[in-house]
């Protein structure tokens, strides 16, 4: 819609052997699983703020190249 703004935001996460990855920074340790009131269940992961069509699509590349 025209009269709303949106901010879109994309991380990449990993479970690969009961261990959570970053795939948009594979040097962070493994993360844990979250669960609060406001948010629900979610994982502190690297976020990316997204503004375009091909954002997204370099984003996804960085996070296949670091996939198990």
């Amino acid at each position: 819609t025209s009269s709303r703004e949106f901010i879109l935001r994309a991380s990449y996460v990993e479970i690969y052997k009961e261990e959570v990855k970053d795939l948009l920074d594979p040097s962070t340790p493994t993360l844990r699983i979250r669960e609060s009131y406001e948010r629900g269940v979610y994982v502190e992961s690297k976020e990316e703020v997204i503004h375009n069509y091909q954002e997204i699509l370099n984003l996804l590349s960085v996070g296949e190249k670091n996939r198990h």
